[in-house]
């Protein structure tokens, strides 16, 4: 445990409360996971919190949640409670607690109720370590109640089971196959946010396999067939379709876009190239099968990269033709960079303007 996690949990048992790390970081650490997420649970009030850690902020999308920042590591600090009469996911009705046990209980899965006190000594009230071991994920409690109040517990379910590499418990399992419909009352921000996790994960062909194969899918409003491995993770949504309600900013759209266009052309050309950058084109030829070593060598021998590499100008091109200004230069442009690119013509200026000449009927005599 780091030291300056170990000092906040001493000085809030100094001011005589009880304090423990739980969730993720307990969990994770025996997987000898890194994580930077820290999760502190006290019967410290948050009056209390905020006194001992004058440095933090409320966060008010919380409750009673206190942060703190500690190098790397983001601290929450939470008072025990007692949560009841969930209403669009939220607990309409929170009371602090001093129970550790009671704290544990209302929270989703028995891997996640693992403790940790300023020892670094495991407290394990909910059995949780032996589902870690046996490579289970678990449901505390009543399972229908659990998944009914919150169902966003059912899409964590399937993506701890997926990161993890475990299974999910059997009434669990069956549950969310039963009542997978209630996943459509969840926002596609926050379906967005757990596909995002499942896609990262080192282990997302499971995951999109297991969603496929429990009609998942259809509730997530997502179609997919192979999903190919990528840098970027826009490059795995460029593979799936999906509700136009997922929100991704206008320059993810136009990223998304981009790759689909060069998947749908099928290969990395010099007309790709020239039209697209490499960083779309590096996250396409993942998909397409066509390594970055490939892609770079064909861009380094690109003799034009943009229209400005051109050595003739629109200005050249209406002296040399000795024509009007109008719309016929940028096609004759567009005709000299595809033959430039084709390596039908060699971008200097002398075997360009007999390019131009040869072809001046051809431009001048279209409708």
């Amino acid at each position: 445990m780091d030291q300056g996690i170990k000092n906040i949990l001493k000085k809030i048992e100094a001011n005589g409360f009880e304090a423990y790390i739980v969730g993720g970081y307990v969990r994770d650490s025996i997987l000898r996971i890194k994580t930077n997420d820290v999760d502190i649970i006290t019967n410290a009030l948050l009056k209390d919190i905020t006194k001992l850690f004058p440095q933090g902020k409320c966060d008010t999308n919380a409750y009673g949640s206190y942060r703190l920042s500690l190098g790397r590591y983001n601290i929450d600090i939470t008072t025990y409670r007692e949560e009841a009469k969930y209403q669009n996911r939220k607990p309409m009705e929170v009371q602090y607690v001093n129970s550790l046990l009671t704290d544990l209980n209302r929270r989703d899965f028995t891997i996640n109720s693992l403790c940790m006190n300023k020892k670094s000594n495991v407290i394990d009230l909910l059995n949780g370590k032996e589902d870690l071991n046996n490579k289970k994920i678990k449901v505390i409690g009543n399972v229908s109640k659990k998944f009914t109040e919150d169902p966003l517990r059912m899409l964590r379910a399937i993506r701890f089971a997926t990161v993890l590499d475990f299974n999910i418990d059997g009434e669990a399992l069956e549950f969310i196959i039963n009542h997978k419909n209630l996943i459509n009352s969840l926002s596609y921000q926050r379906k967005k946010n757990e596909l995002n996790l499942i896609l990262i994960s080192k282990n997302y062909q499971k995951g999109l396999d297991f969603i496929k194969e429990i009609s998942v899918d259809k509730e997530l409003e997502i179609k997919y067939e192979k999903v190919i491995k990528t840098d970027d993770l826009l490059g795995m949504w460029a593979q799936i379709t999906y509700n136009d309600n997922y929100p991704f900013t206008n320059q993810e759209k136009a990223t998304i876009k981009i790759i689909k266009e060069i998947i749908n052309y099928g290969k990395i050309d010099p007309n790709i190239l020239f039209k697209y950058d490499l960083y779309h084109a590096y996250i396409a030829g993942d998909i397409i099968g066509i390594n970055k070593v490939i892609i770079n060598k064909l861009y380094k021998i690109m003799s034009i990269h943009d229209y400005s590499d051109i050595v003739i100008k629109g200005s050249d091109i209406i002296t040399i033709l000795n024509i009007e200004p109008s719309v016929k230069i940028k096609l004759i442009i567009e005709d000299i960079k595809n033959a430039i690119l084709n390596k039908e013509l060699k971008n200097n200026r002398k075997d360009i303007i007999n390019y131009l000449n040869l072809n001046k009927g051809k431009w001048l005599d279209e409708k």
